[in-house]
């Protein structure tokens, strides 16, 4: 008796569910807000754009100062803010305009390296903003991504480790 109830009870269920996924799968979509190309074409917020996203020093004397200057425009139609700029290791500081840029202008990031330590570095620099190119849904914000390579050399010498 128990079996016939459970059962029935079973095949109820499984009838009344499918009814209920049916009917969902059949409602309208809440928002129809369509958005037209010349929308998302004339919006296009900040758009962070570097000339290079790579740069090669080469050989450097061990204790040299080393200086490299990352240039980039914000080429979008809405103010451009970096957040935050994070570098692979301490050996790499980066230093940047906290203040908005405006949409035309160009801008820098300032990296400083280390030349203390013989050897071949390859770095990498996170940029952070709030552009709309280079979405990283990971960290949910813009993030551009650098590059740095470098040998440092002892004064007199040809040799890298």
């Amino acid at each position: 008796m128990l079996r016939i109830v459970t059962s029935v009870i079973l095949i109820f269920s499984s009838i009344y569910g499918c009814t209920q996924i049916k009917e969902k799968e059949n409602t309208p979509l809440k928002s129809n807000k369509i958005i037209s190309d010349s929308t998302v074409t004339n919006n296009r917020g900040s758009i962070i754009t570097f000339p290079a996203k790579t740069f090669t020093v080469g050989k450097v004397a061990k204790d040299s100062i080393l200086t490299h200057q990352f240039k980039f425009i914000n080429a979008g139609d809405k103010p451009l803010l970096i957040t935050k700029v994070r570098t692979s290791c301490n050996c790499t500081v980066a230093s940047y305009n906290k203040t908005p840029i405006l949409p035309g202008q160009t801008d820098s990031i300032t990296i400083n390296l280390d030349t203390k330590k013989p050897g071949k570095f390859e770095k990498v620099v996170a940029v952070y903003s709030n552009a709309s190119n280079n979405f990283a849904e990971d960290v949910e914000m813009s993030r551009t991504i650098l590059h740095i390579n470098w040998i440092v050399i002892t004064k007199g010498s040809t040799k890298t480790r």
